[in-house]
């Protein structure tokens, strides 16, 4: 599970915002962000020349060198889209984070196979479904949680954020969990004002 520690040492390093994301794939507009946002396109990451390694970064047209930074990880079950994914039903909050004066990197990353390696129900190898599963590595160190998800997710029980959310009161984790009324997996019902009003409270808090 190195690469899921890996994964969660770099979110923590920024804030560990959790958006439960879907499995479009499609490439954002330019018009997408503020006019005069500086874009870097396709910068590595990971010193080698790998695609899944390069990240897009969106400054706003004022940012100072110290300007916060909210990284974007797309959806997608970690076997599907890069790293233009899930922007084109988030404009708001996407445009948001550049109109309040946050940097935004949205990185691409190399697929994981261990979902598919297990190839069986978690009451038959409960070893591997808990190497598998987020809640084994929280732990009282991690940054806050914002956990968003529909309620009428029918590709992941929201019942798995309700256990997460759960496990980081536990450890005594700051966090918050909102579960979208009526919504699906993903789409545009996850961009609504009130749910931007947490993502900002948490960043204000945390990053500023």
């Amino acid at each position: 599970m190195r690469q899921a520690t890996i994964l969660k040492r770099f979110i923590a390093a920024v804030l560990g915002i959790i958006i439960l994301t879907g499995n479009t794939l499609c490439a954002q507009p330019v018009s997408l962000f503020p006019q005069g946002t500086v874009v870097y396109s396709d910068v590595p990451y990971a010193n080698d020349t790998m695609q899944k390694h390069e990240l897009d970064i969106y400054l706003p047209a004022n940012a100072t060198k110290n300007a916060p930074l909210v990284i974007w990880v797309h959806g997608g079950a970690w076997m599907l889209n890069d790293k233009h994914a899930d922007m084109g039903y988030m404009k708001q909050t996407v445009r948001s984070f550049i109109d309040s004066g946050y940097a935004l990197a949205s990185i691409n990353y190399r697929y994981s196979t261990e979902a598919v390696l297990l190839g069986a129900m978690p009451v038959d190898r409960p070893d591997l479904a808990t190497q598998a599963s987020p809640v084994t590595y929280v732990d009282k160190n991690d940054p806050p949680f914002l956990i968003v998800q529909g309620e009428k997710d029918q590709s992941v029980p929201n019942t798995q954020s309700i256990l997460l959310h759960s496990y980081l009161n536990l450890a005594g984790v700051k966090n918050e969990l909102v579960i979208v009324p009526g919504a699906p997996h993903y789409g545009e019902m996850f961009d609504a004002a009130y749910i931007r009003k947490k993502i900002f409270m948490l960043l204000r808090e945390n990053l500023k």
